[in-house]
């Protein structure tokens, strides 16, 4: 039986991208939902909430038509409300209040067998990384936290110990888009899509290894304490921020095998790996 899975991205170019170019390779129906809704789409403090409902409070066109009618698993993505993990996760009136994307999703729970949230841990701090880890850890529930540290261009990382300073990740992305063209004749995001099987083998070698862990599907919770083990930031506002990077990583790779169903066994890893391997021939 196909399944419709939900992605909430952060960024609205670089994951839709990376996603609608890369999941067809492995059978899936990909659908950009991106710009659904009401002109008032890209208002960035309703981003989230105009993808899913129109002005009238119903479901707009792009999520009414969501049905299970296809043979192959459909992806549909949508970007998440704004563009750090706190504001997504809580209203910026009040931190006190549920959490918003419960309460703006789950109408539509029903339409979907799987629910990944793709965002940066970017400037994040602990704290709302566990506390956004601990509403969002099933991907059958309420949805699956899947993280990139620092962010998501880390899959164009080929240098796991490079140390980077700076104020804002700008100046990481720029390094990454320097090296690819004049070593790759490409930029960051063409290198990502080109090499995403091998990448993929790459972060699953190397957090199996440094997480002493071959079930993938816990994976996701222990790259948070990697980044606070290894990575600094301080802080809290632009003017202010200092960042001290020397940890990369993503388990990107856990959306893919959890739609596949190659997570069933707890020690999964070989499987997942053989996967990408036999993608990547």
């Amino acid at each position: 039986m196909s399944q419709n899975i939900l992605v909430i991205t952060e960024g609205k170019v670089t994951e839709p991208t990376i996603f609608e170019r890369v999941l067809p390779k492995y059978g899936f129906i990909v659908e950009n939902l991106m710009n659904v809704g009401t002109s008032k789409i890209n208002d960035e403090n309703n981003t989230f909430e105009k993808s899913i409902y129109n002005d009238r409070g119903n479901l707009t066109n792009g999520f009414k038509r969501i049905e299970y009618k296809h043979n192959n698993d459909r992806v549909v993505i949508i970007q998440g409300n704004r563009n750090r993990i706190k504001d997504l996760f809580f209203k910026k009136e009040d931190l006190k209040e549920e959490v918003y994307y419960e309460r703006k999703v789950l109408g539509t729970r029903e339409k979907f067998s799987l629910i990944f949230i793709v965002y940066d841990i970017d400037h994040s701090s602990y704290e709302n990384l566990i506390y956004a880890f601990n509403r969002f850890s099933d991907e059958r529930d309420n949805g699956l936290l899947i993280l990139s540290c620092p962010c998501i261009e880390a899959l164009a990382e080929v240098n796991y110990d490079r140390i980077f300073e700076g104020s804002s990740f700008k100046g990481y992305k720029a390094i990454l888009n320097v090296f690819h063209e004049k070593n790759n004749k490409m930029n960051a995001l063409d290198y990502i899509v080109n090499n995403f099987n091998k990448i993929m083998i790459n972060y699953l070698d190397k957090n199996c290894k440094e997480f002493d862990e071959h079930n993938i599907m816990e994976h996701p919770k222990k790259i948070i304490e990697f980044d606070r083990k290894y990575n600094l930031r301080t802080g809290s506002t632009k003017d202010d921020f200092y960042l001290y990077i020397r940890y990369y990583s993503t388990v990107i790779y856990v959306i893919i095998a959890t739609i596949k169903k190659l997570t069933v066994e707890i020690d999964n890893y070989k499987v997942v790996r053989d996967f990408f391997k036999k993608y990547e021939e």
